[in-house]
């Protein structure tokens, strides 16, 4: 990855750096579409806009001389006879033994969201603060940032059918009686704390979410919230009667949207196949029948608008 993740050593200007980024953004497709807006109160603009710049690279070490041979943060005198400056691997820049101690470590976004590397590294204090900041912030939309991650890391796509269940399943307890009436979605999204957006959508995370799927955590919990609401369903009359029978078959066993293994969903009416069944079809069938009905419809309005013309 280093190819197009490291920014070019000579980009030292954010102006410079930022059209770079652009650039293999568009060749290669990756990283955030636009630059977040984030803005730690602590840190000045400059500062501000270098910490959010390194969330989607992994930059190059320049060096000490690059930096005057002082720390970053507060321009102690490093490296020689001023003592070992430390390398910070989120910024890629050294800091003094104050600025960055043997306890600060933390993962790094940019090897986590690119290379699955979710290892705690040293970092600077500083850094760390600005990481810790941001953590829960849903910033990331992993579809548009890597794309391909899922190809070679199974449980981002086993996290992304989950979300995926969750969100057909939320939309059939929010629409049954029996579940409001137990308040089973405000019990659901309980479980879920502040991040509602882990069961709407299947793309959006923060960094905390990412290192939780990498630990497992966050699949467990998905895991649970699918069987929190297949429960209800399962057991549910009113839910059962919003189910769709197969066409293809006529088995009389509801079959929905959210069993994502044995089912295939028509895009164009929603209607919901057995996957076997689906195999042998050319054309969905209710979609060929509101085909036929709307062309009914269209050729008996024609023939009464020519009978009141006459």
């Amino acid at each position: 990855l280093s190819a197009f993740v490291e920014p070019d050593p000579r980009s030292r200007d954010l102006i410079r750096q930022a059209e770079e980024r652009s650039t293999r953004k568009s060749k290669f497709g990756i990283g955030f579409r636009e630059r977040p807006d984030i803005s730690i109160e602590e840190f000045s603009l400059d500062r501000n806009l270098e910490l959010v710049s390194c969330l989607d690279i992994i930059p190059r070490e320049d060096g000490m001389d690059a930096q005057d041979w002082r720390c970053v943060d507060c321009t102690k005198a490093i490296g020689a006879l001023f003592g070992e400056g430390r390398l910070c691997n989120f910024t890629k820049k050294y800091y003094c033994d104050e600025c960055q101690g043997d306890e600060d470590v933390s993962v790094i976004p940019a090897r986590l969201l690119y290379n699955w590397d979710g290892k705690l590294y040293p970092v600077a204090k500083s850094s760390l603060r600005f990481i810790q900041a941001v953590r829960s912030l849903p910033l990331i939309n992993l579809r548009t940032f890597n794309p391909r991650l899922s190809d070679y890391v199974h449980v981002v796509e086993k996290a992304r059918k989950e979300r995926k269940k969750l969100t057909y399943m939320v939309a059939y307890i929010g629409a049954c009686p029996r579940a409001l009436e137990s308040e089973l979605k405000k019990d659901l999204l309980e479980e879920f704390g502040d991040r509602h957006y882990l069961v709407s959508d299947t793309e959006t995370y923060s960094i905390n979410d990412l290192q939780e799927l990498y630990d497992g955590s966050l699949l467990n919990l998905l895991e649970k919230g699918v069987k929190f609401c297949l429960d209800h369903i399962d057991c549910c009359i009113i839910c059962a009667g919003r189910g769709f029978i197969c066409e293809i078959c006529q088995d009389k066993r509801p079959v929905y949207p959210f069993n994502l293994d044995t089912t295939c969903q028509c895009q164009q009416c929603f209607t919901v196949f057995h996957s076997q069944c689906a195999q042998s079809l050319i054309e969905c069938p209710r979609c060929e029948r509101l085909a036929a009905r709307a062309l009914d419809q269209l050729v008996s309005e024609t023939k009464l608008t020519r009978l009141l013309s006459q």
